[in-house]
């Protein structure tokens, strides 16, 4: 009689490591609403927070879904996160079903704009920028943040930045603070 080997008895017998199981997340593309009008700069500030958040995400464990694949789906769901009636979860959480993700993480940037830091000696540029975030468990359709609004800084001395640039930084800057409260949460709901 031949006796079947479980999966675990099957990899000790051959000193096969168990594959690390990565949870899957679809960033949905960084919309900008913020008014500006310097399409460049708003097109910036999307590219920027969405490498920021691809990178960051695969330093923490996770899968990334193609971009491809997201942008797919959202067209074949006809939804626009332009447009602000469709920024409701049950939407964020049909893309994420249809590309077979874990957990959904979508970026609007809510406003962008220059100003001063007073200094000591001087005065100095400022880039603003606030994204308000929406992070999702998939599974069982948890909410790690929704609309959550968090604002971006970037200052610094006047040779190393143009004002827009600092806009753009601040962008990330933002969406940076998002990530740290959010993987806080995550570390919650990733046990669940």
């Amino acid at each position: 009689m031949m006796t079947t080997l479980t999966a675990a008895a099957a990899m000790m017998l051959t000193g096969a490591q168990p594959q690390e199981i990565r949870p899957t997340i679809a960033i949905l593309p960084t919309m900008n609403a913020s008014g500006e009008r310097w399409q460049e700069l708003k097109d910036k500030q999307c590219a920027k927070v969405d490498s920021y958040l691809e990178k960051e995400f695969s330093g923490r464990g996770f899968t990334i879904v193609p971009r491809k694949e997201i942008e797919a789906s959202i067209a074949k769901l006809k939804l626009d996160f332009m447009d602000e009636e469709d920024h409701k979860k049950a939407n964020f959480y049909q893309v994420a079903e249809e590309v077979k993700a874990d957990y959904v993480f979508f970026p609007l940037i809510t406003s962008t704009e220059q100003g001063y830091q007073d200094r000591d000696a001087y005065r100095d540029r400022e880039g603003r920028c606030d994204v308000k975030v929406w992070f999702l468990k998939v599974s069982n359709k948890e909410t790690i943040l929704a609309s959550r609004n968090f604002a971006g800084r970037s200052g610094g001395l006047r040779i190393t930045l143009k004002p827009s640039d600092r806009q753009i930084q601040a962008a990330e800057n933002a969406v940076r603070d998002s990530l740290e409260e959010g993987m806080k949460l995550y570390k919650r709901f990733a046990t669940k």
